[in-house]
């Protein structure tokens, strides 16, 4: 559906394409199964992770979730 293909994974990052129609859909999905949580003790870490969009390296603004 998403036609969603990682073209390039680092230790820290991914490159994504997608169909251009579906990109807040894949961006959600994506940022929530990267984002995590984890305990150390008693006290919650989240580990966030930033996310942009663009044509080409150049062009590349940062995307936020839409509520």
């Amino acid at each position: 559906k998403w036609g969603l293909q990682v073209l390039h994974q680092n230790h820290d990052s991914i490159l994504i394409q997608y169909k251009e129609e579906y990109r807040d859909e894949v961006l959600s999905a994506v940022v929530d199964h990267m984002t995590y949580s984890i305990e150390v003790n008693n006290y919650k870490i989240v580990i966030p992770i930033e996310a942009q969009v663009g044509h080409s390296w150049g062009e590349l603004t940062d995307w936020e979730k839409v509520a």
